[in-house]
């Protein structure tokens, strides 16, 4: 395996320093905003389950399905939640390209590079919502074939042999699904900003290099990926510490205005608990601000060994890391 991808870890660092400081307020706000959408993934799980006692209008008997006013009420719950992720998900590739231009321009800009690239941007989405729809398709296909495709488990449906299936659908699903994506964010996104072509004529346009380069292609998602993993983890560790800061006060704030107003409590801590978690977003996607750029100088850095795509003029001129090998 080429050195290279370990030697620009240094020339990744050098560029992440010289772009972040010395510090400029308004360059760390917009790609603390950048950081919210841009770089690694979040999953959010839990919630208080309904169930046939406790969902109003509801009556328990056998075989008998829930009330339209229930059944509308979940349909538009699940509808709203889905439009919010569409459009956040949106948002995220418009992110993706003004983090692009301003690693390679050095200007930091939110709004005009969201207008310019808005169809770059349609393109990056709707592949990325195709590999979601089709990970998760294979995935939940085996899932639904153990039943039938049916809703009613009998007795004997899950075998030991079936889930063991699933779990090794799962993981290569996965490590496919994760390696696709990242190679997309890194390589492609670049690529499509410097080329102005979609998301799979440039795909082919790197696939030679990446093909004709599989063990530095292979060696920089691993330590892309172990990398990134561990500097999250350090910010993970550092946001608790602060959310902790956080959530005392709120819920504090939130038990007194329900003891002291009853119901009408509400209107308090409805506003301050929502206040409480932009904080802790806006303070975690802050902390990793150092983390998404200096990843993505790494990948521009390696991107430019493996396959030409060069946009750090500007960034060569204000350090000392090497031109493309």
């Amino acid at each position: 395996m080429s050195l290279s991808i370990f030697d620009r870890l240094d020339d990744a660092v050098a560029a992440t320093r010289s772009l972040l400081l010395p510090f400029d307020s308004g360059r760390w706000l917009r790609l603390t905003v950048l950081a919210l959408l841009v770089g690694g993934g979040s999953s959010v799980g839990g919630g208080a389950s309904a169930t046939a006692g406790n969902v109003p209008g509801y009556t328990n008997v056998p075989g008998q399905l829930p009330d339209v006013d229930v059944l509308v009420l979940v349909a538009a719950v699940v509808g709203i939640l889905l439009l919010i992720g569409l459009v956040v998900g949106y948002l995220a590739c418009c992110f993706e390209f003004a983090l692009v231009d301003g690693l390679a321009t050095r200007e930091v800009a939110i709004r005009a590079n969201v207008r310019r690239y808005a169809g770059q941007a349609a393109r990056l989405f709707g592949f990325r919502l195709v590999l979601f729809v089709l990970a998760a398709a294979t995935v939940l296909l085996p899932v639904a074939a153990m039943f039938d495709f049916s809703l009613d488990v009998r007795p004997g449906a899950v075998t030991v042999l079936g889930v063991l299936g699933i779990v090794a659908t799962l993981l290569v699903v996965a490590i496919v699904a994760g390696t696709v994506h990242t190679l997309t964010t890194m390589f492609v996104v670049p690529t499509m900003y410097a080329t102005d072509r979609g998301v799979l004529a440039c795909w082919r346009h790197l696939w030679s290099d990446l093909t004709d380069h599989p063990f530095e292609t292979v060696g920089f998602v691993l330590l892309a990926t172990f990398l990134s993993g561990a500097a999250l983890a350090m910010v993970g560790t550092v946001a608790g510490i602060v959310g902790l800061v956080v959530v005392v006060p709120v819920a504090i704030v939130s038990i007194a205005a329900l003891g002291l107003l009853g119901p009408l409590g509400l209107v308090v801590v409805v506003p301050v608990v929502l206040l409480g978690l932009l904080s802790l977003a806006v303070v975690s996607a802050a902390l990793r601000v150092p983390v998404v750029v200096g990843m993505r100088y790494y990948a521009l850095l390696v991107l430019s060994d493996l396959a030409g795509v060069d946009l750090l003029e500007a960034t060569r001129e204000a350090t000392n890391i090497a031109a493309p090998r």
